[in-house]
C-alpha cells in the first residue's frame, strides 16, 4: 500500500483500525473531500464527498463499492482489489467471531510493472498476463462482495459457457459493425481505442474473452505486429471515458458478462467489475442510443437497456492461412 507506513489494509484488527487507515490514505493522497469527488467522477464512479465524509468518521465498514471508489480516487487503484478483499475479511470476522484477523495478501509479482504504469499499443510490443492464485482469490471476494452488498442490483442471467475462441462483438445498435480498434474520430488521441467498424475491417486484430476469475472476463486484442492486449478504461488526460488495449493485462478492466434479457440467447451486457457502468458505443446524444457510424468509440455508462450497450457474440471467421 505505498510507503504510508501502518496504512496496510491487512494491519486493521477491526473497524476502528480500517477506518482510521482509510483516514491516513486521504492524508497521504492530500486531497480534499471535495477533490476526491471531482477525481472519481472523471473516473466514471460516484464518490459523494457527504457520504464519504461520514464513512470516514463512522463507526461501520464502507461500502465495497464506496470504498473502491475512494481508493482509486486517492491514486493507489493497483491496491483497490486488496483494501475490497480485507475488508470483506473483517466483515466476515465481525459476523462469526473469529478470532484470527484477515490473512495478508500474497507477496506482490516481481515482474510486475510498477503501480500506476501503463504500457499500450503505441508504445510496448509485448508483455503476457499472469494471474496469481492470491489475484484469484480476490476476485472471487471482491465479486461475492458485490452481490451480497448489493440488494438494489437488478436481477441479471449469469453467462453461459461463452466461447473460448475468437469472436465477433456486434453492437445491436450498428449490428453490421463490430467492436475492434481505431482511432478517435476527433483526433483528441493518438493511440489505437476501442470504436465500431465494419466487421470485414476487424482483420487482423483477433478479440477473445479471457476468464480473469471470480466469473470476470478482460476482453483480450491480438495484433501480430503489436501482440496481445487487453481493454482497459481510462479516466485521465485526452484518453478519458475511452478503452484502450494495455499491455499489462492484469490491470485491465475486469467485465461481467451478462445475458441480456428478452434479446435472445446470443446478447449480452459487459458490466465493470463493481459498478452499475457498461460498455456501450458512445450515443450522439444523452437522450438516444443511437449510434450507427463507423468510427463511434466505445465508452462505460450507466447501464441501461439501450441497444448500444448490448453486445450479439459471434465466433469469428478462421483466420486465411
Amino acid at each position: 500500500m505505498g510507503n504510508g507506513e501502518g496504512s496496510a489494509p491487512y494491519e486493521a484488527q477491526d473497524t476502528a483500525e480500517f477506518i482510521e487507515a482509510m483516514r491516513r490514505l486521504k492524508e497521504r493522497s492530500g486531497l480534499t473531500y471535495r477533490q476526491l469527488q471531482e477525481k472519481a467522477a472523471g473516473q466514471g464512479e460516484p464518490l459523494p464527498r457527504s457520504t464519504l465524509a461520514n464513512a470516514l468518521s463512522g463507526r461501520s465498514l464502507p461500502r465495497p463499492e464506496l470504498l473502491a471508489a475512494f481508493v482509486r480516487a486517492c491514486g493507489e487503484g493497483d491496491q483497490a482489489a486488496e483494501w475490497t478483499r480485507a475488508r470483506a475479511l473483517l466483515a466476515e470476522r465481525s459476523r462469526t467471531g473469529t478470532p484470527h484477523p484477515p490473512t495478508p495478501p500474497s507477496p506482490p509479482d516481481s515482474s510486475s510493472p510498477r503501480p500506476g504504469r501503463r504500457t499500450t499499443w503505441r508504445t510496448a510490443r509485448r508483455s503476457p498476463a499472469l494471474l496469481t492464485l492470491a489475484a484469484l482469490l480476490t476476485a472471487a471476494a471482491i465479486a461475492t462482495v458485490w452481490i451480497l452488498a448489493s440488494p438494489d442490483r437488478a436481477p441479471v442471467t449469469a453467462a453461459p459457457h461463452l466461447p473460448t475462441g475468437p469472436v465477433l462483438l456486434h453492437p445491436l445498435s450498428a449490428p453490421d459493425l463490430c467492436l475492434t480498434d481505431g482511432h478517435v474520430p476527433d483526433g483528441r488521441y493518438g493511440s489505437l481505442v476501442a470504436v465500431q467498424r465494419p466487421c470485414g475491417e476487424v482483420a487482423p486484430q483477433r478479440t477473445r474473452l479471457i476468464p480473469a476469475g471470480g466469473g470476470l472476463y478482460r476482453i483480450e486484442w491480438f495484433r501480430p505486429d503489436q501482440g496481445k492486449g487487453c481493454l482497459a478504461a481510462r479516466f485521465e488526460g485526452p484518453a478519458a471515458g475511452l478503452l484502450e488495449p494495455q499491455n499489462d493485462c492484469g490491470t485491465a478492466t475486469r467485465l461481467h458478462i451478462e445475458r441480456a434479457p428478452n434479446h435472445g440467447s446470443s446478447i449480452y451486457t459487459f458490466r465493470a467489475e463493481a459498478t452499475h457502468r457498461c460498455l456501450a458505443i458512445k450515443a450522439t446524444t444523452p437522450e438516444s442510443a443511437k449510434a450507427a457510424a463507423p468510427g463511434t468509440e466505445a465508452v462505460l455508462t450507466p447501464c441501461t437497456t439501450r441497444l448500444n450497450q448490448l453486445f450479439r457474440i459471434t465466433a469469428a471467421p478462421s483466420a486465411p492461412q
